[in-house]
């Protein structure tokens, strides 16, 4: 009875033995198949990053460029804040350009002063163009091989020639240029941002009749 108890003491513990031999290897499968993502993850983050850093700095970038101009839309309209915000709120930039344009004649009587606003406003078009082709577009990133990218304004898919990490920072670079213009035209003009040159306060020989 005796050796049958030890044999039967014995199997129990070879049978705990093993299973815990099992939850081991796959605690050991485990950590390794964790080791590999975390790896793979930061190889990831590591080819995405500067992509994923500049693409955020344009978004951030455009967003305050977009801020700006409904602002000084605002102003040369001669809106109150709030009557100015439930007319533009809805309107993408490319559309508020627009406007700005169509009324720039009645807004500057100095054809040169308007001719500084319009050119302002053409680049401010091409900035928003080139940032919505880079925010738009699925980025297909992978390590030894070139950058892809599907361009959803287009229809198409980029290889080789995909634009660059750079190239989308030169873009947050030109729209800080722009916000600079932007600021300085206003400092020269500053019955503009009063919605008051329209009404003749500001005139000189160099304006339209």
């Amino acid at each position: 009875r005796f050796s049958h108890l030890v044999f039967f003491l014995l199997t129990i513990e070879c049978r705990r033995w093993r299973r815990m031999t099992s939850v081991s290897k796959d605690k050991g499968r485990e950590a390794i198949a964790e080791a590999m993502i975390q790896r793979q993850l930061e190889a990831l983050e590591r080819l995405e990053g500067p992509y994923e850093k500049a693409l955020g700095k344009l978004a951030m970038r455009f967003s305050l460029l977009h801020v700006v101009l409904e602002r000084f839309s605002w102003e040369a309209w001669n809106l109150s804040p709030s009557s100015g915000s439930v007319l533009t709120k809805d309107l993408r930039v490319t559309h508020l350009v627009e406007k700005l344009e169509a009324s720039a004649k009645d807004l500057i009587p100095n054809i040169d002063d308007r001719k500084k606003l319009l050119s302002i406003l053409k680049e401010i078009k091409r900035v928003a163009k080139k940032r919505n082709d880079f925010l738009h577009s699925l980025w297909i990133i992978r390590e030894g091989e070139p950058v892809w990218c599907f361009s959803r304004t287009r229809g198409a898919l980029v290889g080789p020639d995909a634009p660059s990490a750079k190239q989308i920072n030169e873009l947050c670079s030109a729209i800080i240029k722009v916000l600079t213009d932007f600021d300085r035209f206003k400092e020269n003009n500053p019955l503009m941002v009063k919605g008051l040159l329209g009404l003749g306060l500001k005139a000189d020989a160099n304006t339209d009749k």
